[in-house]
């Protein structure tokens, strides 16, 4: 038989990832979270429905069958006019302590000052593995042309958490 793991489903702690998610987003005062499925959306929005009463957030499961990247899910899902203000996007499996008001005040002032600012990407920088940098790996040094061994431990990455605005606010 096949097993097919949904990965936002997958527990930690005995807890869904997604329920990690739901959580960092209201604790951050998020009132209403839409949840974009490509695939499994019957056990998604089955585990969504589970939830219903127990939480403070609204939450939907929103399947993007059309899709066959993150531009297209959210293009997809914004034909649908659900979005009527500045939203926040992440990953169903992220898991996160971030503080999101400074980042949703800086996103809004960079969109006062210019109006094609579309999104903010939250960026933090990696942390670096001292034990990693002293390595001598021939494919890193040959993958940072030169650079040395701990250029890759230390680059920025991002914990998948951006602001955006809706399409309708984009054609000014």
């Amino acid at each position: 038989s096949v097993i097919i793991h949904v990965q936002a489903l997958l527990p930690i702690a005995g807890i869904p990832l997604l329920n990690y998610t739901i959580e960092f987003l209201a604790s951050n005062g998020v009132k209403r979270i839409y949840v974009l499925c490509k695939s499994h959306f019957e056990a998604l929005d089955s585990h969504i429905r589970s939830l219903k009463g127990k939480i403070g957030v609204e939450v939907s499961c929103e399947p993007v069958v059309r899709s066959s990247n993150l531009g297209e899910a959210l293009s997809e899902f914004a034909d649908r006019d659900l979005i009527e203000q500045d939203f926040v996007f992440v990953y169903g499996d992220v898991i996160s302590n971030q503080k999101l008001l400074p980042i949703i005040q800086q996103h809004v002032l960079r969109r006062e000052k210019d109006k094609n600012v579309l999104m903010t990407l939250l960026l933090s920088k990696a942390v670096e593995d001292q034990a990693l940098a002293k390595l001598k790996i021939p494919f890193l040094n040959s993958l940072f042309s030169g650079a040395p061994a701990s250029a890759a431990p230390s680059a920025l990455v991002t914990p998948h958490i951006s602001t955006s605005v809706p399409n309708d606010q984009t054609q000014d």
